[in-house]
């Protein structure tokens, strides 16, 4: 993957993260379920992107 797609990428990842954290926290209520678990593989995903090496 290209550094620049990759840094794109994981930059959207990480939006998508706090978005999904937002919402999961709307009911008053956080912890395990759908949008946890969507929420964290986001954030996995985000920092694998990040963590790409340039070149």
């Amino acid at each position: 993957m290209k550094p620049r797609v990759a840094f794109v990428a994981a930059s959207l990842l990480v939006l998508a993260y706090g978005v999904i954290r937002i919402l999961d926290g709307l009911d008053g209520s956080r912890g395990s379920g759908l949008a946890w678990t969507v929420g964290h593989l986001t954030g996995r995903s985000a920092v694998s992107r990040f963590s790409l090496p340039a070149g």
